[in-house]
């Protein structure tokens, strides 16, 4: 289902994409009965599933909804109903404005352990929530873990959840969740229980001081080597927070701390909890059929809806497959906290990712540029810009670094498979000597994007190139290339961004 307005069981109204995990989709919808917000997951069989998996679709995810639900827990995503339309599975749930961790982490940079340590305990509590009840999570991951604006921490996708003693939601051979976040003993297909869960909780920690998994490698074979071999290398940034995170990080179940233990520790290093925050989500109209809204109607929804959400998670899962697109103004979960006001006509959706460019913060010497064809970005206010074609590029004056904005209006639609096709015939074509690739992944920015990153030799040094496809609407997509000298790529991340966070597109 992709129009604006089409229904799920004749009550959800889906309006918009939020963002796609492993095995759906998630909409933005109205309840027309109760007439409030609602995420509505499709559920999508992912590419590869053989008929049997498909198959299996259907009772995994009544698991999933019936697990989420017995939980009935503040730091568990709320599910209200579950629904089959063309023999499809729908769930649905509160809708929260928020942000995951992995897009605070990857828009905003590692955070303090303090910090850190808060979102840790809302987490461990709701793996408490789920273990007294025998549930265990298997993909507690930054993806899964969403931060709504009023404050609230909540686990989210119990998609993997497996009821202890219950082995129908597994083969043999087969290993779900992302590596980088997968406890060594899942890995190895060995029994697993609540440790399991507090191991990833671990290195969802780590990576949110570090900006990266302790076991994130080139490859999902290499992952899995460093979790059977490997102890996690010292954070740098975790403070305080390290002999949590080692606790945690034991290969030996046993010796894992356990849940008790780590939630002692978490709270002497977060100390007091902040204050919570109201966020005021409109209610819809009661009336479906009503006429179209007054502009003034509108913008004061879209001021709401704007401070109620920040950007655009950037997400760039890494090969081992962490994280999944997402659109940008919101995880899919959540009701929104503090009173429901009436409206008088139907609600807009919320709007597109980013922040207005004008209400960042901008670093000394640059600006907004705007664009003839409606996209807008922050850049060096001192590089010049130039037109090849549909290309738009932005030149460091006498230096490596090199921005490139490109844009269609008739989307591929998936990302992944474009760029892969890309490097296949380039690199054949050797247009990039030397060629390295880094990481080729699907990344959470607006409808749906990746990125493909790489090395290769031009002039005898080395340059680091990220490019990143992503689709805004059905009949718009982008491309930002940015490459430097692959010595100076660490220096420049964070320049790389704020551009990606503060770009607008066209309308």
């Amino acid at each position: 289902m992709t129009a604006a307005h089409s229904f799920v069981a004749g009550r959800y109204r889906l309006l918009q994409p939020l963002g796609r995990g492993g095995m759906g989709r998630i909409w933005l919808a109205t309840d027309d009965v109760l007439h409030r917000y609602v995420a509505v997951k499709e559920v999508v069989p992912a590419e590869g599933l053989t008929a049997a998996d498909v198959e299996e679709m259907l009772p995994r995810t009544l698991r999933e909804a019936r697990t989420a639900a017995r939980l009935n827990h503040p730091n568990v995503v709320r599910v209200y109903d579950i629904v089959v339309a063309d023999g499809a599975p729908w769930i649905v749930m509160e809708y929260l404005p928020s942000r995951s961790l992995y897009q605070i982490v990857t828009m905003d940079g590692p955070m303090p352990p303090a910090r850190a340590a808060h979102i840790g305990l809302g987490v461990l509590a709701a793996l408490r929530a789920a273990h007294r009840v025998g549930v265990l999570h298997r993909d507690v991951k930054p993806g899964n873990v969403v931060i709504a604006d009023d404050g609230r921490v909540v686990l989210t996708d119990f998609g993997l959840a497996k009821i202890i003693g219950d082995p129908s939601v597994t083969r043999a051979g087969v290993v779900l969740g992302s590596p980088s976040f997968m406890a060594p003993e899942r890995a190895a297909e060995a029994a697993a229980g609540p440790e399991s869960d507090l191991w990833s909780l671990g290195a969802t920690l780590y990576f949110a001081v570090e900006g990266r998994s302790p076991y994130e490698r080139i490859s999902t074979l290499a992952t899995l080597a460093a979790l059977a071999s490997e102890d996690p290398p010292r954070s740098k940034r975790s403070g305080a927070l390290w002999p949590v995170l080692e606790g945690l990080l034991r290969r030996d179940p046993r010796a894992r701390w356990d849940a008790a233990t780590v939630e002692r520790a978490l709270r002497r290093i977060a100390g007091p909890s902040p204050a919570p925050r109201t966020v005021v989500v409109t209610r819809p109209t009661s009336r479906p059929n009503a006429g179209r809204a007054t502009m003034a109607t509108l913008a004061v929804l879209a001021f709401v809806l704007t401070i109620a959400t920040l950007v655009l998670r950037g997400e760039g899962t890494r090969p081992d497959g962490q994280g999944r697109t997402a659109s940008p103004p919101a995880a899919a979960v959540g009701a929104g906290a503090g009173p429901q006001l009436p409206s008088p006509s139907p609600p807009a959706p919320p709007p597109t990712p980013a922040p207005s460019p004008a209400a960042l913060v901008l670093p000394q010497g640059w600006h907004i540029y705007t664009d003839a064809t409606g996209f807008s970005v922050t850049v060096p206010a001192s590089w010049p810009v130039t037109r090849e074609g549909t290309m738009v590029y932005f030149r460091e004056p006498g230096g490596g670094r090199v921005l490139g904005i490109d844009q269609t209006d008739q989307p591929k639609p998936d990302p992944v498979a474009d760029w892969t096709g890309q490097e296949q015939y380039r690199v054949a074509r050797g247009d990039f000597p030397g060629y390295r690739r880094v990481r080729m992944a699907e990344v959470d920015y607006f409808i749906k994007a990746a990125d493909w990153e790489f090395t290769y030799l031009r002039g005898g040094s080395r340059v680091h190139v990220n490019n990143r496809g992503f689709i805004t609407s059905r009949n718009q997509a982008y491309g930002m290339w940015w490459s430097t000298a692959d010595s100076r790529w660490a220096q420049y991340l964070t320049d790389l961004r704020l551009i990606q966070r503060s770009f607008r597109p066209a309308g």
